[in-house]
């Protein structure tokens, strides 16, 4: 009994500093990660949970794929690292209402140029047919962002960004773990108790990723947000930390669910694979009070609009000009509502 008790407590002793020494191991590699991280797209943002921006001042013409006939594109970033909405009129900006525009890279919209973009377009709706001259729509979409680290954003920048409407363009993807900066394992591991067991787990595939530490196993969309799922738990609660700030401001926030552009149907007898994600955070929507639009139905009810190829980013899953037209012609009415008009 000795002899077995003097093996467990060895064994315990072991474990325990095998998982100290882990965790030491992987924050200093997170943080030598952190202090080598360049890139030409994305400036990290350490210490937030939104973990990185857009690299500010950028004027640049980007490509769709390495291909040397890819389609390509040209965005700018201001000096806060948002993308810009050209041809601002003069009195824009100066005291008048403004729309922060938050969301992801169909916010941002990747694959367009910036006039294309549905803040830009919005704006120029909001002016053209509202008579709303003064009214300034920020683009504050991030490549890659899900809703924590929208909801980290908009807490961070509220000051800076001080809207009048936030307008939140949700996406299929937005309860998906972050990927395109370096993650602190301390966040990473926040559901784990032993880190090492959960890198274990990960490594031999004995889980499926039920945990929100295990973030770099990629799970399907659907699953993300089937009940119990941590990645739906966490994205519930980001969103209800957006409606919060923005209730405690008096600051009205509108929803708008948008379609995945490369899932939508090809032919009205083609099933849409998200309509049960849409259902989900349309519910999420109405429990916190929230003004919610469901964009779906102006792709999938519509004849016109089966030309599905043409809603596409040439060689990009993402959203063309046209798509995005679709988003701000839909959103218009209800931004120039809620700004008193």
């Amino acid at each position: 009994m000795k002899r077995l008790l003097v093996v467990i407590v060895s064994s315990l002793l072991t474990l325990a500093l095998m998982e100290v020494a882990f965790r030491a191991l992987s924050v200093k590699r997170f943080e030598r990660a952190l202090d080598a991280y360049k890139h030409d797209t994305y400036a990290s943002a350490p210490g937030t949970d939104h973990l990185y921006t857009m690299q500010p001042d950028v004027a640049r013409e980007a490509r769709v794929s390495k291909e040397p006939d890819a389609w390509t594109w040209n965005y700018t970033t201001d000096g806060a690292g948002r993308r810009v909405v050209p041809d601002r009129t003069a009195d824009a900006g100066g005291g008048g209402q403004r729309v922060v525009a938050l969301g992801d890279s169909y916010t941002f919209g990747w694959g367009v140029d910036d006039e294309h973009t549905y803040p830009a377009q919005l704006e120029r709706r909001l002016r053209d047919e509202y008579g709303l001259d003064g009214v300034e729509v920020i683009n504050a979409g991030t490549p890659g962002f899900n809703t924590m680290q929208e909801a980290s954003y908009l807490a961070s920048r509220w000051e800076e960004l001080r809207p009048d409407v936030v307008v939140l363009g949700f996406v299929m993807n937005d309860a998906e773990p972050p990927r395109s900066a370096p993650r602190d394992p301390r966040e990473r591991y926040c559901e784990a108790s032993i880190w090492l067991w959960e890198e274990l787990l990960l490594r031999t595939g004995w889980t499926d990723g039920a945990l929100t530490s295990r973030a770099q196993r990629q799970r399907a969309y659907p699953l993300q947000f089937a009940p119990g799922a941590p990645e739906r738990a966490l994205c519930r609660r980001s969103l209800g930390e957006i409606a919060e700030r923005c209730a405690e401001h008096a600051v009205p926030l509108l929803l708008f669910i948008t379609p995945a552009t490369n899932a939508l149907p090809r032919t009205p007898a083609d099933s849409y694979r998200y309509e049960g994600i849409h259902r989900v955070v349309q519910g999420w929507g109405e429990e916190l009070g929230l003004a919610t639009v469901d964009l779906l139905p102006l792709f999938v009810n519509d004849e016109r609009r089966l030309d599905r190829e043409s809603l596409l980013v040439p060689g990009d899953g993402h959203p063309s000009e046209l798509a995005l037209g679709i988003f701000a012609e839909a959103m218009a009415p209800s931004v120039a509502e809620a700004l008193g008009e």
